[in-house]
């Protein structure tokens, strides 16, 4: 019996403990931002040369995470689609409806609706350069999500019978063979 009081009181002072440190420790990150912005502050009014703000703070956070490891890395809010785009790897909304090939010919949409073959091959190229960008910054997969209309959506690459293909396949395959051979340089 004596063991198991013993035990509690260890356990408990151990979650008292634990919450201090806890404290103790968002205290200390207080303390350091205060330290940080009042150096910034400094610098930026006494410094001989004008200070852009925004890139030394940016250059403070990729030298603080760089020191955690090599993949860490902070999107400013301006890159969030951009950040959206590389952690879920899906795109597509390339809209053309084709007259005759269409599950319901009264409400049909698109994501982005285009008049023709040409213009939907075109963005499509576009969001494929747009990946070949995304690849530098350790972008590794994509899908595009619809390869053929859904019911009233046409989104796809084909239409819903599958009997058009509403892009220009030399161009789709030589763009998508640019995307991939840029995973390797």
């Amino acid at each position: 019996m004596t063991l198991r009081k013993g035990g509690w009181l260890l356990c408990l002072w151990l979650l008292a403990t634990a919450g201090w440190a806890q404290r103790d420790n968002r205290f200390e990150v207080s303390k350091q931002l205060e330290i940080f912005n009042a150096i910034l502050k400094e610098v930026e009014l006494f410094y001989v040369d004008s200070l852009d703000v925004e890139k030394s703070v940016r250059r403070g956070i990729d030298a603080m995470l760089r020191g955690l490891d090599p993949y860490t890395e902070y999107f400013p809010e301006q890159d969030m689609e951009e950040l959206d785009l590389i952690t879920t790897g899906e795109y597509g909304g390339i809209g053309l409806a084709v007259e005759d090939h269409l599950w319901w010919n009264k409400r049909n949409w698109g994501y982005i609706q285009f008049k023709n073959s040409d213009e939907v091959t075109a963005e499509y190229v576009k969001y494929a350069k747009q990946l070949k960008d995304f690849v530098k910054k350790g972008f590794s997969a994509a899908v595009y999500t619809q390869t053929t209309d859904v019911e009233g959506e046409v989104n796809g690459l084909m239409t819903y019978d599958r009997k058009v293909i509403k892009i220009n396949e030399a161009q789709v395959r030589a763009i998508n063979q640019e995307v991939i051979r840029s995973m390797n340089e």
